[in-house]
């Protein structure tokens, strides 16, 4: 089962207008494997992203900076502030249409 969220739900209305960057903000080791994909940084341990006043964090992940896009994996954990947080097995997030797919025991608390 999967849960297609916008991103831009998590902001309040209050908020400027998102900033669709996708920052990797932490990740204990960050490697590439150019023989599978030149594009595709793999990231292992306390991964945390941020796209304006949202963070996005997770256990591992697959960042393409150049489509500013990633994929989650174990323990992903989505939130902005203290209004909205998902949790999820994985996370597939496209950060310039700021829409996240989330997979598996799918958790939301608002």
């Amino acid at each position: 089962m999967s849960l297609l969220v916008p991103a831009f739900l998590l902001a309040q209305e209050t908020t400027p207008v998102p900033t669709r960057l996708v920052h990797l903000e932490h990740a204990n080791t960050l490697s590439f494997d150019k023989s599978q994909d030149v594009e595709r940084q793999v990231l292992r341990g306390e991964v945390l992203f941020r796209q304006d006043s949202v963070w996005m964090e997770c256990d591992s992940a697959y960042f393409y900076q150049s489509s500013n896009s990633f994929e989650a994996f174990s323990n992903v954990h989505m939130w902005e502030g203290d209004t909205l947080e998902m949790w999820c097995d994985s996370l597939s997030y496209e950060g310039n249409s700021m829409v996240g797919e989330f997979y598996d025991n799918v958790r939301m608390r608002y």
